[in-house]
């Protein structure tokens, strides 16, 4: 054999029985994994009692804070807690201060980064000071930080959680304070004034309303205070609906996060009003609401104000809170009397001075007939009666008890469909200064310009000439 092939033969041989001791030693680290010596096995530097803890100071690049706890909830003077973050600060960060490495007999603390600490973190049950933790610069080459611990010499590596709980913006530590937002009128469903600073008030939208003969859910919102009896909104027209947007938003120009004790300072301990308004979501599946607190007035002539349930004390406009609690409510009434839709009718009877008056529906295979005193009438004379009967409109609110005098004019109403709609029924009662009172529902809440109803008594004369 030539000697350059035993050369190559040698060659051969050695690399083959170094691939297999390479083998071997892969296939024993398979069989018998072990961890990289390399890897910090985590210890705990100190144990304190969290449940003892009620204030917290934050001190970092981004953010100077001091919270304290009381009856199991963060305040701050200037912001409002996050308390999920609070509740992992506590039971999450400092139930387990732990560390993957100690340097005993450190450099100088500048040298880590720690003469001037990115953050720090002190943590105290009442006035103890249970810990003081200050976090320094990166290390090197790891995704680990330098840190210490006040009263003790030695520094730390620590996990990046150290610099994740502790080196944090503002919006991490605080809570966006959310106010009420409704995206639409329609969404409203009761509006609730209440207290001594402004006339109490109440409205509800009905579906359906018992009263609303339009046959077409005109009539869905009623006002039942300052009225004695339920009286419809005027959605028609639309000033209703205008009024229902200044509920849609709270608008402030300031607000201040206060403690539950503090919100007697400004007349909201016992507030002088409240508002309170509920509505739906927009499938109509979740109802929701907000109470409005509103108290004593702010030095610039606004007022303070608070949402139940939020410790926050915010500071509104007069015009805004005017807006929303003290409007005029009757210009925001139906004031027709009542809607007159003919085939909403089986019945309706008036009487006046002059005689009376019977209008009839009587159901038919076709179509329906209509009758006055018993005579056949045409669809064209019951419009131009609802035509006239709808110029019996109240022109102001004037709450007073019904009259001992006889009425001069009686409305009755009967209507076909008992189950959606209710009868009801109008005594008109003449005034002495050019105004009739107006009995309706049981009460006599409005006056009628009295030419009104001399003209429709005397249209109804013309009827039967």
């Amino acid at each position: 054999m030539k000697r350059s092939h035993i050369i190559w033969l040698a060659v051969l041989i050695a690399a083959s029985a170094a691939l297999f001791v390479l083998f071997l030693v892969l296939q024993d680290r398979k069989n018998n994994p072990v961890k990289n010596d390399e890897t910090p096995k985590a210890f705990t530097v100190m144990t304190i009692d969290v449940d003892s803890v009620d204030k917290i100071e934050i001190h970092n690049t981004y953010y100077d804070a001091v919270f304290e706890k009381k009856d199991d909830k963060w305040y701050n003077d200037n912001d409002l807690p996050n308390p999920v973050i609070f509740e992992n600060l506590v039971h999450e960060f400092l139930k387990n201060l732990l560390a993957l490495n100690k340097i005993e007999n450190p450099a100088d603390f500048s040298e880590y980064g720690l003469a001037a600490p990115a953050g720090t973190f002190t943590a105290y049950a009442g006035s103890k000071e249970l810990v003081t933790i200050m976090v320094g610069d990166r290390v090197p080459t790891k995704d680990q930080y330098y840190c210490r611990f006040a009263g003790d010499p030695n520094v730390y590596l620590v996990s990046s959680s150290y610099a994740f709980y502790m080196v944090r913006e503002r919006s991490y530590y605080t809570s966006r304070v959310s106010l009420p937002s409704i995206s639409a009128a329609k969404y409203v469903t009761e509006v609730t004034i209440e207290g001594s600073l402004f006339p109490e008030f109440h409205a509800v939208k009905l579906m359906p309303n018992p009263y609303d003969y339009s046959n077409k859910n005109l009539f869905n919102w009623v006002i039942d205070k300052p009225y004695r009896a339920a009286v419809e909104a005027d959605t028609i027209n639309a000033p209703w609906l205008a009024q229902l947007e200044w509920y849609l938003a709270i608008y402030c120009d300031d607000m201040k996060v206060v403690r539950p004790e503090e919100f007697s300072k400004y007349g909201l301990s016992n507030p002088a009003a409240t508002l309170t308004v509920k509505y739906t979501n927009e499938a109509g599946t979740e109802e929701n609401s907000y109470t409005l607190l509103i108290g004593d007035t702010t030095d610039d002539g606004g007022y303070y104000a608070k949402l139940q349930g939020l410790d926050v004390l915010l500071m509104m406009s007069e015009g805004k809170i005017r807006n929303m609690c003290e409007f005029d409510v009757f210009a925001n009434t139906y004031a027709t009397l009542f809607f007159p839709t003919y085939t909403t009718f089986a019945k309706v009877e008036i009487t006046t001075e002059n005689g009376s008056y019977v209008f009839e529906q009587i159901p038919g295979e076709e179509k329906n007939t209509f009758l006055m005193n018993g005579k056949e009438v045409s669809e064209d004379f019951m419009s131009d009666w609802s035509s006239h009967t709808l110029m019996l409109v109240a022109t102001a609110y004037r709450p007073m008890d019904t009259p001992e005098t006889d009425p001069i004019m009686t409305v009755r109403v009967e209507v076909m469909d008992k189950e959606k709609n209710r009868d009801s029924e109008l005594r008109f009662f003449r005034g002495e200064d050019g105004f009739i009172t107006v009995e309706r529902r049981g009460v006599c809440d409005f006056v009628i310009d009295s030419r009104s109803v001399d003209n429709y008594i005397n249209y109804m004369k013309g009827l039967q000439e």
